[in-house]
């Protein structure tokens, strides 16, 4: 008779579910049970033909046993290997995980779960995550980035550099990832941009790195789940969502800039294509880490007062502070020549807009290509208040609120204008916190499309 141990080993293999495997499944084992179950039958026996036959029958007993036991087995593990594949691609098979990993975050736990603990969602183990969970885990990851982004910017670094704004300094770098594509100067910084890497630095007269810039196409966060699912872009919403809404918002050449003071020295800035409509839709392109107070030329410091008068002076000869070309005097072509082509074009009352990103101004143009307008964008204007220029200039000859802003227009001369655009209405604000957009100097009377009189 069958021993104790074959009788226990029978019963337990009865109580076993049955699943179905594929034929060609079904015949590997069967073939690696002939092979265990022939010696069972040909072993000879002092006991004799009868105990032969029955060891024999024993064994083709235990060999379809084996065979409904092994389909449990396989069958149990390819719909836990299948399932698990289907919700994340990096999931192993079980006992395969690395040391000390747990549970695959998203997977609901049943009672059959690793710690014989039924999870929060769903039934069994294994079961399917439902799309307001892929939802949820999306939405974590998101905010995970755009916290750590803004956590590295408190100490200086971009979200993916581990360069540091005033300590690293870019003749080091330049050795180690060799020279630039390209580089540009504007506003008393000098850019290097590294095409290979998706950055430009911004280093100043010293060397020092002021600006750290992460260029992207779309902002790809990853993907979230299977293989399969599409790649999210950081948009507008994600941000503001996460860090509220920002200090300052700036519209320039077609982007809508947000900047967050996340420290007293150092800025975010994120970059948005297109114009801001309200409805929070527009995209990540690029993100900035920035320290203001590094594109000050410090061999040649002035104070606020004076630096406003200087702009001043310069704008009766036609000039803008930062800018090399005056109205008037200048043609478009040379700028283009010196500058490349513009990020972009556009045109209102006869006169043609071409905004350089990179340097931050707009040059405008008539049909005779004769510089009337330039607009500039420089990160040292905007940290003056509408206070500093009215202590430095008195009250304007002209004031207006357009679209949210403030316009201070002075009349410098008889033939020229400077303008000086805040980023809000001076209604009700404090004339301190109140600071500037941008500034202009205009040459009105060339402004005018004299082929349209």
């Amino acid at each position: 008779m069958p021993s104790k141990h074959d009788e226990h080993w029978l019963d337990d293999l009865r109580n076993l579910p049955d699943i179905t495997l594929t034929e060609q499944q079904k015949e590997k084992i069967m073939t690696a049970i002939r092979e265990t179950d022939t010696p069972i039958g040909k072993r000879s026996s002092r006991h004799g033909q009868k105990s032969s036959y029955r060891l024999a029958t024993l064994g083709r007993t235990a060999a379809a046993f084996s065979l409904l036991a092994a389909t449990v087995w396989l069958g149990s593990q390819l719909i836990t290997w299948n399932q698990s594949a289907t919700l994340d691609p990096t999931v192993q098979p079980p006992n395969q995980q690395p040391a000390g990993s747990s549970h695959q975050e998203g997977v609901s736990q049943g009672t059959g779960g690793p710690n014989g603990t039924g999870g929060e969602i769903g039934s069994g183990e294994g079961a399917p995550i439902a799309s307001s969970d892929k939802e949820a885990d999306l939405n974590r990851a998101i905010k995970d980035v755009i916290l750590s982004m803004k956590e590295k910017a408190v100490r200086g670094q971009s979200y993916d550099q581990k360069l540091t704004l005033e300590t690293s300094m870019f003749d080091e770098v330049e050795q180690s990832w060799g020279k630039p594509d390209r580089t540009d100067y504007a506003n008393g910084i000098t850019y290097a941009t590294y095409k290979n890497k998706g950055v430009i630095l911004g280093y100043n007269k010293g060397m020092q790195i002021v600006d750290i810039r992460r260029v992207y196409g779309n902002w790809e966060i990853g993907n979230i789940g299977s293989k399969g699912s599409q790649p999210h872009y950081l948009s507008m919403a994600d941000v503001t969502r996460v860090l509220g809404e920002p200090d300052r918002a700036i519209l320039f050449a077609g982007q809508t800039i947000h900047i967050y003071n996340v420290t007293d020295k150092y800025q975010l800035k994120i970059v948005y294509q297109g114009e801001d409509n309200g409805k929070n839709e527009l995209r990540a392109v690029r993100t900035d880490v920035f320290y203001p107070r590094g594109t000050v030329n410090l061999m040649q410091a002035v104070t606020t007062p004076e630096l406003v008068q200087s702009i001043r002076d310069l704008a009766k000869e036609g000039r803008l502070y930062g800018v090399e070309y005056p109205v008037e005097t200048s043609v478009f072509d040379t700028v283009e020549k010196d500058w490349g082509k513009a990020d972009m074009l556009g045109g209102v009352n006869g006169v043609t807009y071409a905004s350089y990103r990179t340097q931050g101004v707009v040059f405008g143009f008539n049909k005779g290509m004769q510089l009337v307008d330039i607009r500039s964008y420089d990160t040292r204007l905007q940290e003056l208040s509408l206070s500093d220029v009215t202590s430095a200039l008195g009250k304007p000859d002209v004031s207006a609120d357009v679209s949210g802003q403030t316009i201070y227009t002075y009349k410098v001369n008889s033939k020229y204008e400077l303008k000086f655009v805040f980023s809000g209405t001076a209604n009700g604000q404090n004339a301190k916190t109140l600071l500037v957009d941008h500034v202009n100097i205009v040459y009105p009377k060339a402004a005018v499309n004299i082929m349209a009189q």
